[in-house]
């Protein structure tokens, strides 16, 4: 019996570090399971904010056209030739009378 003693001493104790061991594996493989699907979910979550909002793709023509006579109107001296023309210009791209001032921080925002 005293012969079989350390074997089963060395039996015993290696299936405790195999189970140790075990339990420290697996909650490691979901701890990247999880990291994984976080940096799948920021990079989806990217990709959405990349993406042009309805608002942001309807003013984009206006940018492109209202973008220099918006200049033209914030650095022109007030009543002079160079605001007027500015005026004139997004009069026209409206068709009518708009507040400038809010129509030009939307623009150049």
């Amino acid at each position: 019996m005293t012969i079989f003693t350390p074997e089963v001493c060395n039996i015993f104790r290696t299936i405790v570090i195999g189970g140790a061991i075990t339990a420290t594996a697996l909650p490691i493989g979901s701890l990247a399971e999880s990291a994984a699907s976080f940096v799948g979910a920021s990079q989806a979550a990217l990709e959405k904010a990349a993406e042009p909002t309805p608002l942001e793709a309807a003013l984009e023509p206006a940018k492109e056209e209202l973008v220099l006579p918006c200049i033209k109107y914030y650095f022109s001296k007030v009543d002079s030739k160079l605001e007027r023309q500015a005026k004139t210009e997004i009069e026209e791209y409206f068709d009518g009378d708009v507040d400038f001032k809010g129509v030009c921080k939307i623009i150049l925002d």
